[in-house]
């Protein structure tokens, strides 16, 4: 516990350099494109759409919701994407963080443990962007929203502590196991159609169900469209067993990738 409060420390008091590695990392990732810094929202909301198309037009994934309301199943599938999307793209990208810049961290003598921070708030304007495109696709269909402030709050902070701890714990494993990497760019994409975001897991009542809606994943996209689609207060979302499940899952994950990081770090330089 008392490394995961450290690392936990260091995120904190190292907030401000975090914040201009961001900004350095965006600047040097796309100083050669055209359009620069709009490839990071472009990319998603392509996919966005295609899935929109497939989905919600083609297959009729509104259905599977109850309705036959167009709109309620864009907003719903907006929303839950741009949540996931910005899920994966920390997952991934954390995974291979320390990996990736462990040598320019050794000469600026930062902690490492900031390295998954880096990565998952790169992607933030991301999130407000493909979140913007759910509550502009609800004003286009006249779908009428519900937006609990303090339930969105939670669900944001829980989301960024699950996927940094995943993300602490999977960048220690790649520096150790450099083809897990391979893997967890597999998982990420089989989550898409595991989590609830682009099918309906409601509709599945059996064993396979109930297994996939305990996804801490699923917990966070379910409860995110919850506080701004439906009329629901934050105890209606805590008082459920899942929320148990979620937090205990992320309790494991940062204790287990807190000790592995404090117990190899010192040694990440060698290994790569």
């Amino acid at each position: 516990m008392k490394k995961a409060f450290k690392i936990l420390m260091e995120q904190l008091q190292n907030f401000s350099l975090i914040i201009r590695m961001i900004r350095y990392g965006d600047q040097s990732m796309y100083q050669n494109h055209y359009l620069g810094l709009a490839w990071k929202i472009l990319n998603p909301i392509l996919q966005m759409m295609v899935y929109f198309v497939l989905f919600g037009l083609g297959l009729r994934g509104s259905h599977e919701l109850g309705t036959t309301h167009t709109g309620y199943f864009a907003v719903w599938l907006f929303g839950g994407m741009a949540l996931f999307f910005y899920m994966q793209e920390g997952i991934s990208k954390g995974s291979n963080s320390i990996r990736s810049q462990v040598g320019l961290v050794s000469k600026m003598k930062f902690p490492l443990s900031t390295l998954p921070t880096i990565s998952i708030l790169s992607n933030i304007w991301t999130l407000i962007v493909l979140w913007l495109l759910a509550i502009g696709a609800a004003a286009y269909f006249h779908f009428q929203l519900h937006f609990n402030i303090v339930g969105l709050l939670y669900v944001l902070i829980a989301m960024h502590l699950f996927v940094y701890g995943v993300a602490l714990l999977l960048s220690t494993i790649v520096v150790l196991v450099p083809d897990v990497s391979a893997l967890i760019s597999f998982i990420m994409r089989v989550t898409l159609f595991m989590s609830g975001v682009i099918i309906n897991l409601n509709g599945l009542h059996n064993a396979i169900g109930v297994i996939l809606r305990l996804n801490p994943i699923y917990y966070l996209i379910e409860s995110f469209r919850a506080f701004y689609m439906k009329n629901v207060s934050l105890m209606d979302i805590i008082w459920q067993p899942t929320t148990i499940i979620f937090w205990s899952v992320t309790l494991i994950v940062w204790l287990w990738g807190a000790h592995l990081h404090e117990k190899f770090k010192q040694n990440f330089v060698e290994y790569i």
